[in-house]
Order: structure tokens, then C-alpha cells, then sequence
């Protein structure tokens, strides 16, 4: 057990008090994390959850036991509908907590911390886009999470049902998120680390403004497969743009795993895409090493002078949806790239804003495509 939890699992001698759940705000001692990257035990007051036993309120629901079919065909996969993406789609979860002499709620066990720890970092990954980007309720709409879950695959003649563990993950199309089981490799489980969670979210976020939370929309119209390899890149530099939006804080991401491909998404990182393109061994990834440079350069933007997260925030959201007719102009080329995503950020921007987005956008992004495409991003 990390040692930051047991703090929080022991019950003085043979009772841990009473396991009614008080009137009034919700107020649980969980395990959360601040932008230094400390993660304190401390009790917070919930705004969201309603019911604690089940782990269900406004903004989500969790559930437990459920199993993804993984040889689901693709058009099942993106059609939205859990009857066709899992071979079992979970029931309630139940926590196990006790009631102390403050009316505080606590976890007896691992799982009812994680469980109550996780839903607290949504609600404050919800209420920070409502509050700064006029997201609303209704816009993101009431989610699942899913606590645990197993996938399912035949192998040769048997099915096999495997439990995934070191991930956390966004489902496109459902609109739900995914916190696997826990692994003895993870320092900070991932479940309880609000970067790690803010990236996910943030694949939400672009799922809303980008995709019309349609799956189809970016796997079902004929895509080439390098513009489907540029939007991947592109989902998941943003994601981790959206993330440090959130939480200010460019490693936490390390104190879940501290290894090189988490490494390589600290930014500001070492490489263009020039660079990467010319040796794509200077970073564990794939895609995901282009992403970066995008977060570097949208990370860089808003620390300049004059400018800010927010107005860099609010630029990259306002630019989503012109983004996405691009997309669907351009998806079948070979040369689609992340110029049609820079240009239309720039041109959220204005004067002096906008020359300055350009040159830090040319500057990263120095690979011969996205230097004819941003030609004119003046």
C-alpha cells in the first residue's frame, strides 16, 4: 500500500465509528493533489455527489464490474450504443466508510478511497471548465465511470478476460471515463491523480467541441490513415494542454509512473517537429511526441508576455469547431496537418496576439507541411 494512504484506512481499536451518512454537505476525507505535486489526505466538501454508499451525483455515476468487448467490430465501437461495446456493462458500486466524531466520512478500505477520491478530482475538473470556459451542466452531461474494468478477447478457441491496469482512459463516443485497476508500479495511482484524470477529461472536452461527441465523426467518414495518425497526435497534446490548464503543473503526471514516456511529455520538451521527424527515436510515443510539441508551443504562448492560459484556453476552444470543418474538407489527404489546427487558433487572436501565436507556432512546428501552411499566419 503507498504509504500516503495508510492514514487514512486505520480505525482506532476495534471500531471506526458509525457508518450513518450525516445530513447536510457531503464532507470525505480523500487523497487529492495541489499544483506543488504534494498529495495531502485531507477532507473536503463535495458539491456534486449525492449518494455515497453508490458513489452517484449530478455530474456522473460510478460503476463497477463491467468488461469491454474488445473484438467488437469497429462500427460497434463508434456507434455510442454500451449494448454493442460491452459484454457487460457493470452495476453499482458500494463503498465502505464510517462516520467520525467531525461528521467526516472515511474509506475502510482502499477501493472506497480511490472511489471517493476520483469522483472528487471530476467534480473539480467540472466545475473548473464551467467556471472558466462557460461550460455547462448540460453541455458536458452526466457521465459513467467506470471503476475497474476487464476487457474481453478470444484467444485461439478460449475467451480470456484481462484486467488492464497502468491507464486511465476516454471512451469517444460513449462520453465516458475509464480508471483501470490499480497497479503495484504506480507511486500515485493513476485514479487519484488529477492530471492524469485532466487529460482524460480533456479528450472529453475536445470529444464536445470538436467531434459533437460523435465517434463517427472522426472514425466513420473515410479518413486517410495520416490524418487520423495527425488527430490522434493532435487529441492528445491538447488533452495534455487542457490538463495542465487545470492543475499548473507540468510533471504530476511523473508521480503516478516516472518513466521515459511520461518523461517525454514534460514540456517545454527538447524537440520540433522538424526534429522528431528526422529522428523519431528522441522520444518514446509515437504520435503522442508530436502532441507534445503542440503542447509545448500552446504552453509557451500562454507565458508570454501579455498573454495567459485563459486567453490561450479560450482561443484553442473557440478554434475547435471551425477546426472541425477543416476536418471534414481535408480528412481524406495525405497532407492534413496540425497548421489547420495552429492557423485557426491564431485566428482567434488579434494585433500583436496573433503575430506573437504565429512565431511561436512557427517555431515549433518547422517540418516543411506546417511551414507552407502556416505561410500565412502573419
Amino acid at each position: 500500500m503507498p504509504h500516503f494512504l495508510s492514514l487514512s484506512l486505520v480505525c482506532l481499536l476495534s471500531s471506526c465509528g458509525a457508518s450513518t451518512i450525516p445530513a447536510g454537505p457531503i464532507r470525505a476525507r480523500v487523497v487529492t493533489a495541489d499544483a506543488q505535486g504534494f498529495y495531502p489526505n485531507k477532507v473536503v466538501e463535495f458539491k456534486y455527489l449525492q449518494d455515497v454508499r453508490h458513489v452517484d451525483g449530478v455530474i456522473a455515476v460510478m460503476r463497477g464490474q463491467s468488461v469491454l468487448n474488445l473484438d467488437a467490430p469497429d462500427s460497434d465501437q463508434i456507434s455510442g450504443d454500451p449494448n454493442k461495446i460491452f459484454v457487460k456493462n457493470g452495476s453499482q458500486v458500494h463503498t465502505d466508510t464510517f462516520v467520525d466524531q467531525h461528521n467526516v466520512i472515511n474509506a475502510k478500505n482502499f477501493d472506497s478511497l480511490a472511489m471517493l477520491s476520483t469522483y472528487y478530482a471530476f467534480e473539480q475538473i467540472v466545475d473548473f471548465w464551467i467556471t472558466n470556459y462557460d461550460f455547462t451542466l448540460q453541455e458536458i452531461g452526466k457521465f459513467n465511470i467506470y471503476y475497474d474494468p476487464q476487457v474481453q478477447t478470444k484467444v485461439d478457441s478460449a475467451t480470456a478476460t484481462i484486467t488492464q491496469r497502468l491507464n486511465a482512459s476516454y471512451f469517444p463516443g460513449l462520453g465516458d471515463l475509464f480508471v483501470w485497476k490499480t497497479s503495484r508500479l504506480e507511486d500515485i495511482p493513476f485514479k487519484m491523480n488529477p492530471a492524469v484524470l485532466g487529460h482524460e477529461f480533456g479528450h472529453k472536452i475536445f470529444d464536445i467541441r470538436f467531434a459533437h461527441k460523435s465517434a463517427n465523426f472522426v472514425y466513420g467518414q473515410g479518413a486517410s490513415v495520416n490524418s487520423l495518425i495527425q488527430l490522434k497526435g493532435i487529441n492528445e497534446g491538447l488533452a495534455d494542454f487542457m490538463s495542465w490548464l487545470f492543475i499548473q503543473n507540468v510533471t504530476l503526471f511523473t508521480r503516478s509512473l516516472d518513466v521515459e514516456a511520461f518523461q517525454d511529455r514534460i514540456v517545454p520538451v527538447a524537440w520540433t517537429s522538424a526534429s522528431l521527424l528526422k529522428d523519431p527515436s528522441i522520444c518514446v510515443g509515437s504520435f503522442y511526441c508530436k502532441g507534445s510539441v503542440l503542447n509545448s508551443a500552446l504552453h509557451e504562448l500562454s507565458l508570454a508576455q501579455n498573454m495567459s492560459p485563459l486567453k490561450v484556453g479560450t482561443a484553442m476552444l473557440q478554434a475547435l469547431p471551425k477546426f472541425a470543418s477543416d476536418w471534414q474538407r481535408y480528412l481524406s489527404s495525405d497532407n492534413f496537418d496540425y497548421f489547420y489546427l495552429l492557423n485557426r487558433i491564431a485566428n482567434e487572436l488579434a494585433g500583436n496576439e496573433k503575430t506573437l501565436a504565429c512565431t511561436i507556432f512557427k517555431k515549433w512546428f518547422d517540418d516543411s507541411i506546417n511551414q507552407a501552411g502556416l505561410a500565412k499566419c502573419l
